[in-house]
């Protein structure tokens, strides 16, 4: 299933839903939407292929946003401490509010795929079972996993597991989308974010499972190559 929106970050200005914030303040909501290469993702199915040659399916995709900053048009930021995990397998966490975004007019959003230092801390989120599941080992320097992508990959005619997880301080990756929209007083917004799963692979550098590791965890290169490549999910 291919939806050509997809392929850019699409701007929702929804009308007719009013909110009762005080004067000057709107409302965004965020939806993510995951594919691959306009694929549309689907979970347990080997349906894709990645730049390095190999047909792969996802069997988990979880991660962390946070650190979001938007910019408008006079220079001015507005910037939450708030941090959002995403289960693309579970519908009811691919979206989440900001319910006090001064209106206006908005030319830039900048935020983190994981967590910076001062958040990644070993116990330092909610105790929630999601956030104890992505715990960093305390051996590899505690915190949480920043990602969860999880799948099996084709090469020499035979399936193999790879789990790219992410995680450790300096390596969560920036988010930087130049892209104008308004936030409207008294209105809600909507903002559709679209991961490409591909572009983890892709560039700067390819990422090839068997020549940089189908397991990330304890392999600092690999992770600093997944890290790299990130920073075009959202294009």
């Amino acid at each position: 299933m291919r939806a050509t929106f997809l392929f850019s970050i699409l701007f929702l200005l929804l009308l007719g839903s009013c909110s009762k914030n005080k004067d000057g303040i709107g409302e965004l909501t965020v939806q993510m939407y995951h594919h691959v290469d306009g694929s549309i993702l689907n979970f347990n199915a080997m349906n894709y292929n990645n730049d390095a040659g190999y047909p792969y399916s996802v069997t988990r995709l979880e991660y962390y946003l946070s650190n979001f900053e938007f910019t408008d048009l006079s220079g001015h930021t507005y910037k939450s401490s708030k941090v959002f995990y995403i289960n693309a397998d579970k519908d009811e966490t691919c979206n989440f509010s900001f319910s006090d975004i001064p209106s206006g007019h908005y030319s830039k959003i900048q935020f983190l795929v994981g967590l910076d230092t001062a958040h990644n801390k070993t116990d330092f989120l909610d105790p929630t079972v999601e956030n104890a599941n992505m715990a960093w080992p305390d051996m590899m320097g505690g915190g949480y996993h920043f990602i969860k992508f999880e799948g099996l990959f084709n090469a020499n005619n035979a399936n193999n597991g790879f789990a790219l997880h992410l995680g450790t301080n300096g390596l969560a990756v920036p988010i930087n989308i130049e892209k104008p929209f308004t936030i409207f007083k008294d209105k809600s917004s909507t903002l559709l974010l679209n991961m490409n799963l591909n572009e983890w692979f892709r560039s700067p550098e390819i990422y090839d499972f068997l020549q940089d590791g189908s397991y990330s965890m304890d392999n600092m290169n690999a992770m600093m190559k997944l890290s790299r490549n990130g920073k075009d999910l959202f294009n």
